[in-house]
């Protein structure tokens, strides 16, 4: 955020017109609850992730495994379909 609007980055590309651009896609973060302990590392979470998006990172205490109760994981999600619940 810069300030009190959010700041899109993506690279540049040739033809670009800043005046007819438009978001398609945006990174959240998301929390996964109630994952069974045995696919709580970072391969499983960002295998459950791909459900949502196309996923990013995953946080440092996920990677960590230092908080076991959910799992935050970053991943880009398509704004031109419906958003999942």
């Amino acid at each position: 955020m810069l300030g009190d609007t959010y700041l899109a980055v993506h690279r540049w590309f040739k033809g670009f017109n800043p005046w007819k651009s438009q978001v398609t896609s945006t990174l959240v973060w998301v929390h996964l609850l109630e994952i069974p302990e045995e696919f709580f590392n970072r391969e499983d979470v960002m295998h459950i992730a791909e459900l949502i998006g196309d996923p990013i990172r995953v946080d440092r205490a996920t990677e960590l495994g230092a908080r076991m109760k959910y799992a935050i994981v970053c991943v880009e999600v398509d704004l031109t379909k419906p958003l999942l619940g």
